[in-house]
This record gives C-alpha cells, structure tokens and sequence, in this order.
C-alpha cells in the first residue's frame, strides 16, 4: 500500500438515497463510521468505499446491518454507526484483510 494512503470517505445507501459518511475503521466483518444523522438498529444498508491497495484503488461494497448507532456530541448531529457485513464478495474481504494488517504493521 502506498505510503499515507488511507480510507476517509465511505458512501451509505439508505431508503431515504445515498449519504457520504467518515469512516472510523473496517474489518473483514464490518464497518465502523461517523454520519450527521442517526439510524436505527437493524437497519439494512450497502455500504461502498475505496480501499488502497498496492495496485491503487478497489471498490470495496457490502450489504449489511446496523448494530450500533451512539450520538457523539450532545451539540452537534454527529453519530458513531457500527454495521455488521454480511453480504460481500469474498475477494473484497480479503483486500480488507490484507488493508488492516499492513497498518497494523
């Protein structure tokens, strides 16, 4: 992965259309990001992103479930959401994989 390359920007659609949120983390079982709005638990969603890889960008989407929604500013409409992943290619798991354990390093 190239130096300083890191995921910033996710894209959540919603019943309601799609929504550009900052990403927190990911993992090959989800997805963890900030959004000016809450969602209720058990909402489904697809979730889109690009991942660095040493190849330049991939696309990562997945379809899942929201397992967490906490409000992080008690003046702001800033929220933390977790989704659990349970529908994506087995090829963009792996390139999560191998995204999280070179910054891990």
């Amino acid at each position: 992965i190239p130096n300083g390359m890191h995921i910033n920007l996710a894209f959540i659609s919603l019943d309601d259309g799609d929504h550009e949120a900052k990403i927190r983390d990911v993992s090959r079982g989800g997805v963890c990001f900030f959004l000016d709005r809450p969602v209720e638990e058990m909402t489904a969603l697809r979730v889109e992103f690009d991942l660095p890889t040493e190849h330049g960008l991939r696309r990562i989407t997945g379809d899942g479930a929201v397992v967490r929604c906490e409000k992080i500013s008690r003046t702001l409409e800033h929220y933390e959401i977790a989704v659990f992943v349970h529908n994506m290619a087995a090829p963009d798991r792996d390139t999560i994989e191998q995204y999280v354990a070179t910054i891990r390093d």
